[in-house]
């Protein structure tokens, strides 16, 4: 069995403690994309396509109705980029590096 694609990030419980079954990773929305020369990082922020099952208190005392979470890639090869819009829908997919030094997308 493989494994979820959030078991695979440095804190796999601030998925797992909102969805019973974590959101897919289709089709799903990029806010924002930065690169850094370090390591070397792609960092994306994305609108989780659905809602927690359960959320917590405060977000429905406070009205909240989206997801946003943010990932650090560590890249182990080279990054094309083709277009960049308004709207940036992303069919997303991490898998654990042969060696078990992380992830890449």
């Amino acid at each position: 069995m493989s494994q979820a694609w959030f078991e695979l990030c440095d804190n796999p419980r601030a998925v797992s403690s909102l969805y019973s079954t974590a959101p897919d990773l289709e089709g799903v929305e990029v806010m924002e994309l930065r690169a850094f020369r370090d390591g070397p990082r792609l960092q994306l922020v994305l609108d989780l396509p659905s809602f927690p099952d359960d959320p917590p208190a405060r977000w429905r005392r406070e009205g909240f109705n989206a997801v946003q979470l943010t990932l650090d890639l560590f890249l182990s090869g080279p990054l094309d980029l083709a277009g960049w819009t308004t709207l940036n829908r992303v069919d997303l997919s991490l898998t654990e590096l042969e060696s078990g030094d992380g992830a890449r997308a």
